[in-house]
């Protein structure tokens, strides 16, 4: 449940978080917030957490390959967990949302110009 209405997760154009987060305003924390949560059934909150395991490497940012960490998950310490870290990580997350935002200018990579050329 998150309970601060300044705050949006990462990640929300990637993932479908709506699927295993509750969103609550923050100034209507009272009874009906409980009595939401109390009415969700079993079976939808089983649903929340399966979806959650199959994000949540999103939210994983590994380790520089100078740290001493990244050997351990060379050996496999995360795959268990998070089987796609090395392509399913915030890292990755953050550098597809930076692509997806990328301006294009007159300068980018995808425009040529020529002074005084019309166009």
């Amino acid at each position: 449940v998150l309970l601060n209405d300044d705050y949006e997760p990462p990640f929300e154009t990637l993932l479908d978080i709506p699927q295993w987060l509750i969103k609550w305003p923050m100034r209507k924390v009272d009874d009906g917030l409980l009595d939401y949560l109390r009415s969700v059934p079993l079976s939808a909150q089983e649903a929340m957490l399966q979806k959650v395991a199959q994000d949540r490497c999103w939210y994983v940012y590994p380790p520089s390959a100078l740290d001493y960490e990244q050997t351990d998950l060379m050996n496999g310490k995360l795959d268990s967990i998070c089987p796609n870290w090395r392509t399913e990580n915030a890292f990755f997350g953050v550098m597809r949302e930076l692509r997806r935002k990328r301006r294009k200018s007159k300068t980018s990579f995808d425009t040529f110009y020529l002074p005084g050329a019309t166009t």
